[in-house]
């Protein structure tokens, strides 16, 4: 029976050309392609028996949604206590372009928040959460606006930020963000 059915694969590689309108080098590749067909692969790969999780489990979800929003809150609210239990100690701020000379490692960060930074608005929207077993990716909009260094921001665009479990606690260790045109951003651009 296989060798019928390998027989009819290579008559039909070899009548290609009266059902295919191309280059007898394309034909020549289906011949190969049919023939190759019952070939074992060139690689072999070894399958480990783990287990992997993607825990996109509602209530996961809507845990972590309610730790970025705590984030947010400690955030306006100053809350050193929540911050650094919220933040890893490698958490990093991004730049959506991957401009390294804009990354703002996590002290640089909450001194800016506590001693420069003056948030009059906040809004987090269309939040959309991912789990990959202990990372989750949780992106959204946002629209804030405030003064920086006394100067005057009022901008809204994306996040991504990434949520890291460890010890069953989970924590932000990276937030990406961009800016939409027309904003008028932290960094007076």
């Amino acid at each position: 029976m296989k060798y019928k059915l390998i027989l009819g694969l290579v008559f039909i590689g070899f009548n290609a050309k009266a059902h295919i309108q191309a280059n007898e080098q394309s034909q020549l590749m289906i011949v190969r392609q049919i023939v190759d067909f019952k070939k074992p692969p060139v690689y072999t790969a070894e399958l480990k028996n783990e287990n992997i999780e993607f825990d996109n489990d509602s209530t996961v979800k809507a845990e972590l949604k309610r730790l970025s929003y705590l984030w947010m809150d400690a955030m306006l609210k100053h809350d050193s206590v929540t911050l650094n239990k919220l933040m890893a100690a490698e958490y990093a701020l991004h730049s959506w372009d991957g401009n390294t000379s804009r990354i703002t490692p996590r002290a640089t960060w909450l001194y800016n928040l506590f001693n420069n930074l003056q948030i009059t608005r906040w809004e987090q929207t269309a939040v959309s959460i991912q789990v990959y077993g202990d990372v989750a990716v949780i992106t959204s909009l946002y629209n804030w606006a405030g003064k920086f260094f006394k100067n005057d921001f009022d901008s809204q665009g994306y996040i991504a930020d990434i949520w890291v479990r460890r010890n069953n606690q989970w924590q932000v260790v990276s937030r990406t963000a961009g800016t939409l045109p027309g904003s008028k951003t932290i960094d007076g651009k």
